[in-house]
C-alpha cells in the first residue's frame, strides 16, 4: 500500500481579488492566500505521512515569476524533502521550462520532468510499487496533444503527470489539448492531471482526476478548494478530498429586502452564515422592493458599510431588482408598459436565440475577441435588468 497527494494549479504568486478598501487583515489574507494553501498542503502531507507529491502544473502563476513566490516554493520543496517525502512536478502553460527563475538547485526527492517523457519509479521496502511518467511545457502556448507521448512502464502501479486541457473538462483554451478515451485506453492506472480549476474525476477506471486548485482567486472559483489524498491498495484506488483554502469564495443570491429593517438584518446576517470560516461574498440582490430608488441610488454607501465582518468581505453587491409593482396585471394592460413587459417575457422564454445573436453580432464583430458568448443566466440578468430601468422610467413618467 502506498499514497500520495495529487495537486495542481497553486498559482503561487497570484495575490487574488483587488483588496481596496479592505482592512489589513483581510488583505493580507488574501494577498498572501495562495502560499498559504501550499502551506496547508504541505503540513497536511506531513501529518498524513504521504510517500510522495504529485504537482501537475501551474505550481507558479506566470513564466516570469517574483522573487517571494520562488523562495516560497522552494522552502515548501524544502520542507517535504526534509520528511522523506518525494515530489514529482510538471511545468504548465504559466510555469513552463522556460519560465525565468532565479538559479537554484531542487531539494533531494524533487523531480521536474523534462520537455520529454521520462519515467521515475517509486520504491518502498525495495519493491517499486510504481513508476511516475510525465512531461512539462517547454513554452507556455503547446497545441500538441502530449498526452501521446506519455507510454506507461511494466512495473507497479502506472501514473502518468500532465497539464491539459481534457475536450470537454470545461475549459475552452487549446492548451496541450487531450481526449478522455485515449487517456482511458493508454494502459496508465492513474492519471494525474492539472489546469482545470474545479475538481473532477473524469473516469475511475482507470482514474483520470483533476483536482482543482488548491485556492479560488477569483469570483468564478467559489467553494472549497484543495487536493486529493490517493491511497492505492492491491490496485484498489481511493481517493479523499482536502481542503487547503485560506478562504472561500461564494455567490450569495438573496431576496431584496423590504424594509430597511430587514436589510440591515440581512447583512448583519452574513458574518452567521459563513458558519466560522473565511468567505469573500459577491452579494447579488433580486425581486421586487420598495426600497429599488434607494437601493439603486445609495448601492456605493451600502458596499462600504457593509464591506466586511469578522468571518466575510463583500466582493461586490449586484442588484437585480425591480419596482414594487404588479407586473402581472401591468402586464394585462393594453399600454406601452404592458407591452414592453410582454415583449421582455417572449425574450426572456426565448433565451439564447437566433433573434438575440442577431441584435447582438454588430456589438461581437467590434468586441468578439474579448467578449464570451452570453450564457442563459447572462440573458435573464440583462432582460431583469432592462425590465427594471424600463418600469422605473415609465413609473417616472420619462421617456428617452
Amino acid at each position: 500500500m502506498f499514497r500520495f497527494i495529487h495537486a495542481a494549479d497553486l498559482h503561487l504568486g497570484n495575490s487574488g481579488p483587488s483588496t481596496s478598501g479592505f482592512s489589513k487583515q483581510w488583505a493580507d489574507l488574501i494577498y498572501k492566500a495562495t502560499t498559504t494553501a501550499f502551506s496547508n498542503l504541505i503540513d497536511k502531507a506531513i501529518e498524513l505521512n504521504v510517500d510522495f507529491v504529485i504537482l501537475a502544473g501551474d505550481v507558479l502563476d506566470t513564466a516570469n515569476p517574483n522573487l517571494n513566490s520562488q523562495l516560497d516554493l522552494f522552502a515548501g520543496l524544502n520542507k517535504l524533502s526534509r520528511a522523506g517525502i518525494q515530489v514529482f512536478m510538471a511545468g504548465g502553460n504559466h510555469d513552463p521550462l522556460d519560465l525565468k527563475k532565479a538559479q537554484t538547485t531542487l531539494p533531494e526527492g524533487v523531480h521536474l520532468f523534462g520537455e520529454r517523457a521520462e519515467t521515475i519509479p517509486f520504491v518502498k521496502g525495495g519493491v517499486t510499487l510504481a513508476e511516475i511518467t510525465g512531461i512539462s511545457f517547454p513554452v507556455a502556448k503547446v497545441s500538441d496533444d502530449l498526452s501521446r507521448q506519455l507510454v506507461p512502464g511494466t512495473k507497479g502501479f502506472q501514473i502518468a503527470v500532465l497539464h491539459s486541457n481534457v475536450k470537454g473538462a470545461g475549459k475552452k483554451e487549446n492548451y496541450a489539448p487531450s481526449k478522455l478515451e485515449y487517456l482511458t485506453q493508454s494502459g496508465f492506472d492513474y492519471w494525474a492531471l492539472g489546469h482545470v480549476h474545479t475538481r473532477a474525476v473524469l473516469s475511475e477506471k482507470p482514474h483520470v482526476v483533476y483536482p482543482g486548485t488548491t485556492q479560488g482567486t477569483h469570483v468564478n472559483e467559489t467553494g472549497e478548494k484543495g487536493c486529493y489524498l490517493v491511497e492505492v491498495e492491491n490496485d484498489s484506488v481511493s481517493l479523499q478530498f482536502i481542503p487547503t483554502s485560506a478562504y472561500t469564495w461564494e455567490k450569495l443570491e438573496l431576496e431584496a429586502p423590504k424594509t430597511l429593517n430587514e436589510l440591515t438584518e440581512l447583512l448583519e446576517g452574513l458574518d452567521e452564515l459563513a458558519s466560522g470560516a473565511k468567505k469573500v461574498y459577491r452579494l447579488k440582490l433580486t425581486g421586487m422592493t420598495p426600497l429599488y430608488e434607494t437601493l439603486i441610488t445609495d448601492l456605493k454607501d451600502l458596499e462600504e458599510r457593509f464591506k466586511e465582518g469578522k468571518h466575510y468581505v463583500l466582493e461586490s453587491v449586484e442588484l437585480d431588482i425591480l419596482p414594487d409593482v404588479d407586473l402581472e396585471e401591468v402586464k394585462l394592460e393594453e399600454s406601452l408598459p404592458g407591452e414592453f413587459l410582454r415583449e421582455a417575457e417572449r425574450l426572456m422564454a426565448l433565451g439564447v436565440s437566433s433573434e438575440l445573436k442577431e441584435q447582438l453580432a454588430p456589438l461581437y464583430d467590434r468586441l468578439g475577441g474579448i467578449l464570451d458568448d452570453l450564457d442563459e443566466e447572462e440573458v435573464k440578468s440583462i432582460i431583469n435588468g432592462s425590465i427594471a430601468l424600463g418600469i422605473e422610467l415609465f413609473w417616472r413618467g420619462e421617456s428617452r
